[in-house]
Formats: C-alpha cells, structure tokens, sequence
C-alpha cells in the first residue's frame, strides 16, 4: 500500500495489544493518583494530634 510490506493482520493485531496493555499500564497509576487527589486528603495527611 505505502511502498512497504504490510504486517500480517495478526501481527498487527497483537501489536495493537501490547500498545493498549502499556498504556493501560501507564494511565492507571496516573487515573488514581488523580482519584485520591480529588478525594479529600485523608491518606495523603494524618489528621495532627490534638
């Protein structure tokens, strides 16, 4: 099509896989730590002794 072999659709297929899982991988941490960012700071910071 483009001037270069094309990947077999499975090939491509499993690439498109690996792809999502790490950026899967990559966004979740990120997903939660905003999560608990809008949460209310409880396990960020102890309520201080009284």
């Amino acid at each position: 099509m483009f001037g270069i072999p094309s990947p077999s659709p499975s090939l491509l297929l499993l690439f498109l896989l690996l792809t999502s899982r790490i950026l899967a991988t990559q966004l979740r941490p990120f997903l939660t730590t905003q999560i608990h960012t809008n949460s209310p700071s409880i396990s960020i910071q102890p309520e201080p002794p009284r």
